[in-house]
């Protein structure tokens, strides 16, 4: 194995690591209009003056859950891609199949990013669909995946990357 795929497979678990965190977090949209609010792809957290976070699970708007789905399957198939990573070690022949799950993964990931703000006219953001107003801003999980999508598409490069490198070492 080189580094173009030992590359590969690190920044693919590190996406795959990076997408779970995201959704596990529910700081996908942060309002501080009346107390604070973090809103969650399925789960609303709110503190008001102070007192203990209370979180409670809420109706998301179709556009989330879209979202939601689509971020869950580009996990399964940058998770797939780190696993034949690691099998090519094994099995040569496989070696032209972690970029093609890179670029599916990037592909839904990149789906998901321009999806979730259709989002934003819910009653509690108060906002339109792709605009929040002023008092909400997008959280912590928002920027975490921007960063899995980065970590995705350099995968998906250092893998495509070996194939031309090998295409024109060998000419």
């Amino acid at each position: 194995m080189d580094s173009f795929l030992i590359g590969a497979g690190i920044s693919y678990t590190m996406a795959s690591i990076l997408c779970a965190i995201s959704l596990a977090i529910p700081e996908w949209v942060v309002s501080t209009d009346l107390g604070d609010i973090n809103l969650g792809l399925f789960v609303q957290c709110q503190q008001i003056f102070g007192r203990e976070e209370q979180c409670r699970s809420t109706e998301s708007p179709i556009a989330w859950t879209i979202t939601t789905l689509l971020i869950i399957a580009g996990m399964m198939l940058v998770s797939i891609g780190a696993i034949l990573v690691v099998l090519t070690r094994k099995q040569p022949s496989l070696i032209v199949y972690p970029k093609y799950f890179g670029v599916a993964a990037g592909i839904l990931f990149c789906l998901a990013i321009v999806l979730f703000p259709a989002g934003f006219d819910m009653p509690v953001i108060g906002g339109t669909s792709f605009l929040l107003p002023s008092t909400a801003k997008v959280g912590m999980s928002y920027g975490l995946f921007c960063m899995a999508i980065a970590c995705t598409m350099i995968g998906s490069a250092l893998a495509l990357g070996k194939m031309y490198y090998s295409i024109i070492i060998f000419r």
